[in-house]
């Protein structure tokens, strides 16, 4: 149910619900209570859920929280990529340059 953009939550905001506190992400984005919710409703129908965020690379992430969320799944698999650095810098470049319609 939820889509990149408008005013729907994207996993973004629920990344930071496992922020620490005092972590600036945290500070500067809400945890999306009703996303973490739904992570829970999905577990309990014993159906799958896929994650896909950048924001799992900070320093500022709970992974106690994280692992403790994940726990209803007994089969969670990480996949980790790896994107060079100019081609993520390009993509930050044009992020921070596009004009939002």
């Amino acid at each position: 149910p939820w889509v990149k953009g408008g005013s729907s939550p994207n996993v973004v905001a629920l990344a930071t619900c496992f922020m620490l506190p005092e972590s600036e992400m945290r500070q500067r984005f809400e945890c999306a209570q009703e996303m973490f919710d739904v992570g829970h409703e999905i577990a309990d129908r014993n159906h799958n859920i896929f994650l896909s965020t950048e924001e799992f690379d900070h320093a500022g992430i709970n992974i106690t929280d994280l692992s403790n969320y994940l726990e209803p799944w007994q089969d969670v698999t990480i996949v980790v990529y790896y994107r060079r650095f100019y081609d993520w810098f390009y993509s930050v470049y044009n992020q921070m340059n596009t004009i939002k319609k």
